[in-house]
Parts: structure tokens; sequence; C-alpha cells
């Protein structure tokens, strides 16, 4: 829908760690967006998973910082004095869809793999759609279609720079390299900031279960740190990018090599995995020693071509690209006609609430057409 009137009307799901810093860089910048711009930002609603909380004239700061506190204690929305409580996300959609307000925005700052369908819903209903999410896009390949589809039907629009490397511009410079006409032939990437956190923690000497520890502290982690491990987030990052260059895969298209065995990946519950996860220092020590030795690091790298797509662990030359990574930044290299000898490489920070949100808040400036 357009944002005609210069106001995006946000209808925000998930108030976890990146949608409260959403939240406050949106609040931050309010007034400036305003006065330089002419754009207004009005808050329809906040979701959990619990509920929703409405309200059509839009969620004063007070009221949205009231909101944020008692989301962070894994209360329910009903407690709060304002606005009108929805117990379902789908009954949210309908409801603020009705409005039929220019410039409505559905945001999915969740980690949840079952709302392809209410995101559908909302892109018919005339909601634009910004992600952090990366679940609805890397599920089966009839979703993510099924989300295209209703872009098209609707004229609405469906944004998700922070889907992969957080606020990097990693989506853009793949649509401008696609839209220009230049041919891709291969991306790569080093994409999970939790993994090259763990990569150059061994490399410091730290023991592999305490450098995950450290990096679930930081936020640097799926809630279910097996997913990253797993290299399951960094397979969702790089479906995201083979469906968008045009290649019709199923999440099985690409081969994956775990960090973890599947023992450990089938314990019950995350306390009972991250219990024996010291099991595993030992066997990342020697491969951190191992490669020392011969002048290069472990780095877990994604491939993906025409010709397949692959996730898994490698050692690379200390001095290449991927081996200069340090912490969580993350590194995408595009080659293709134009970048054959000297890839394109965009290179920085892939990880972290903050990062994320402002890769949120670009698209939702983008749809606003201040950038």
């Amino acid at each position: 829908m357009s944002t005609s009137g210069r106001e995006l009307c946000l209808l925000h799901l998930g108030i976890g760690q990146v949608g409260r810093a959403l939240v406050q860089q949106l609040l931050a910048r309010r007034q400036e967006l305003q006065a330089d711009y002419g754009l207004k930002i009005r808050y329809l609603g906040l979701a959990t998973s619990r509920g929703a909380l409405l309200e059509p004239s839009g969620f004063s700061a007070e009221e949205l910082q009231q909101t944020l506190a008692l989301a962070a204690t894994k209360r329910s929305l009903s407690e709060l004095g304002s606005g009108d409580f929805v117990a379902s996300i789908p009954e949210a959609i309908a409801i603020a869809g009705g409005w039929q307000l220019p410039g409505a925005v559905l945001i999915d700052t969740t980690a949840s793999d079952e709302l392809a369908p209410e995101l559908a819903q909302a892109l018919g209903r005339g909601f634009d759609v910004v992600l952090s999410n990366k679940k609805p896009l890397a599920g089966t390949l009839a979703e993510y279609q099924a989300l295209q589809d209703a872009c098209r039907q609707s004229g609405t629009r469906l944004r998700y720079e922070a889907t992969v490397g957080a606020g990097l511009p990693v989506i853009h410079t793949l649509e401008t390299l696609i839209q220009t006409g230049d041919e891709l032939l291969e991306i790569q990437g080093s994409l999970s900031g939790t993994l090259g956190f763990i990569c150059t923690s061994l490399e410091d000497g730290l023991p592999f279960s305490q450098a995950l520890e450290r990096a679930r502290r930081l936020g640097y982690c799926e809630p279910d740190p097996r997913q990253d491990l797993e290299g399951l987030d960094v397979a969702r990052k790089m479906l995201i990018l083979a469906r968008r260059w045009g290649l019709p895969w199923e999440p099985e298209a690409l081969q994956l090599e775990s960090m973890i065995s599947n023992e450990l990946s089938q314990e019950p519950t995350v306390a009972a995995f991250l219990a024996r996860l010291p099991q595993l220092d030992e066997e990342y020590r020697q491969r951190a020693e191992g490669a020392r030795a011969s002048g290069q690091v472990w780095r877990y790298i994604a491939t993906v071509s025409p010709e397949g797509g692959s996730v898994r662990l490698a050692a690379v030359e200390r001095e290449s690209s991927f081996g200069q990574l340090r912490g969580t930044d993350s590194l995408v290299q595009f080659k293709t006609a134009r970048y054959r000898e000297s890839p394109l490489i965009i290179r920085g920070a892939g990880a972290g609430p903050e990062v994320t949100a402002a890769g949120v808040f670009g698209d939702l400036l983008a749809l606003a057409g201040v950038l």
C-alpha cells in the first residue's frame, strides 16, 4: 500500500530483543523524521505470541515504553490498561486491516516458523510487510511463492533486508545486481555472527562451550542455539538469497554440515543440550590448533550457484577475506560477470539486536520513500 500522507502505521509482531531495539530506535528518531521529511510514525499495535494490543489512533511513547517493559517480563499484554487486547495474531491483522489506513505496515521481528499464512493474509489486506524473521521466506517453496503471489495480487510490498546480514545491505546489493542486468555466477558468505564469534573465540583459546555461552549472553544466538550450530540459520539466509536470485529451491537443496552431532541435536531441551556441550571442547581445541599450524583458521561458509549449494565448516587461509573476519562480522561475496576477477564484497557486523533492528528501520524508511 502506498505511504501517501507520509505516515507509517505499524502493526509490530515480536517484541523480544530485536523488536524492543526497533521500537527504541523509532522513538529516538520520531521527531526528526517528522521535522526533516514530514514522516509520521504511528504504532497501531504490538503483539507477542500471547496476544496483541491495538489502538487505531496510535500509542504514545509512554504507552510503548510500558508495553515493552511488560513484554520483557513475559506477562500478558492484557494487563496494560491502554489499547484493546486481542488474543491472536490473525485476529489482530483482521481488525487492523479493516481500518484501511494508508501506510499500513506489518513488522515481523519474531523467530516464529508459523507466520507465513498470517503474513500472506496481511499482504492481502493491504499491509506492506517488513521482516527480520527469516523463517517465512525459508520454508517450503510453496509458502515462499504464496507471499510473492500475495504481493502481486494486492500491490503490496515485502521487504526483508534484515533477514540476511542484519543491517548490512546484502539484499539491496543483490537486487541492484539483478535489476541492472549483471549475470550472477556465485554467492559465498560467512553469515552467522554466532558461528563467526565462536570460530574466532576458538582461535583465541576459549573452549567451545564457553564461546557459545558468551555468544548467548551477548544476544547473538537464536533462541535455540542448535539452530545456529546445525547451520540452519545460515542455510535459511542462503536460501533467501538463492530464491531472490531466481533459483526455485526447496530447503533440502542446500547440503548442510552441522557443528554438532545428531545425538546432541536431539536433546529434548535447550538446557539439556547446553549441559552436554563441554563434550565438544577437546575436539574443537584440536581443530583450532591443527588449523593454526597450517596458517589457516576455521570459518563457517555457505556457497550458492546454479550448480548447487552448501553450508559447511571450512579451513581457510588466515590472510584471505574470510580468514580476516573477527567476532560477529559477516561477509558476503558476489561473483558476477562484472565482478568476476575481483568479487564484490560486503563486510560488517552481522549479528546483534541493534544492527538487526537498524536493518528493519531502513526497510521502513524505504517504504516511506525516505531512502
